[in-house]
């Protein structure tokens, strides 16, 4: 009789257990929504970067001024965001080349990820493996291939120095297959956040070893 009594849950303790565990459970809710706005306003200001980005890179001019060349135009500046927006436009086009018009959409495409979002470190990373390859492509079969005349035709300083170390390294054919590939795998990465473990090894191993035997050949 008294051990069914100990053992029996008045309905007072009950409603302090229920009381305590929904205590438990407001910090949980608290930090899922705090987790959640600052995944919101992170989205939005990646968003807001990637398009103020895009408009400086939509209003690129030749006569506009560049990291390499300060010299202001007699005019007034062509691109939308005045300076600021024409140093960073007309630096990126002067490294990369047209390829650098991906940049926006890339980070766009960031900012708007939901699952399998990688870090931004991880993510540039993979962003620039495809701009610079496609730089290099460009650069090793595009009309214009060299920096004589730099602007959108241009492959960009970096796509020209990827392109002739494959040129020099592997050849033609070689290098623009490996450019493909590399450009093609970087793409899941972008999506998925993926390591390139595997594929940076074999890569490595193939250039490093590859590229003595075909400078032996030649020789």
């Amino acid at each position: 009789m008294w051990a069914g009594r100990a053992g029996a849950i008045s309905p007072e303790d009950d409603s302090r257990t229920n009381r305590m565990e929904s205590r438990e459970e407001i910090p949980q809710i608290s930090r899922s929504a705090a987790l959640w706005r600052y995944a919101h306003w992170q989205a939005v200001a990646g968003v807001g970067v990637a398009l103020l980005l895009l408009s400086a890179m939509l209003s690129f001019d030749l006569q506009d001024p560049t990291l390499t060349n300060l010299r202001l135009p007699a005019g007034h500046l062509a691109n939308w965001l005045s300076l600021p927006g024409a140093l960073i436009a007309g630096s990126l086009v002067e490294l990369l080349g047209p390829s650098a018009l991906m940049l926006p959409l890339l980070l766009a495409n960031r900012a708007l990820l939901r699952k399998h979002r990688p870090g931004w470190q991880r993510y540039l990373g993979h962003a620039m493996v495809l701009v610079l390859s496609l730089s290099a492509i460009h650069a090793l079969h595009g009309i214009q291939n060299d920096l004589a005349e730099p602007g959108l035709g241009s492959p960009g300083l970096l796509g020209w120095l990827a392109a002739e170390w494959a040129r020099a390294t592997l050849g033609g054919a070689l290098g623009t297959a490996v450019c493909v590939a590399l450009a093609a795998a970087s793409l899941p990465r972008l999506a998925y956040g993926l390591p390139w473990h595997g594929l940076g090894l074999e890569l490595w191993i193939f250039l490093r070893y590859g590229g003595r035997r075909s400078a032996g050949g030649a020789l």
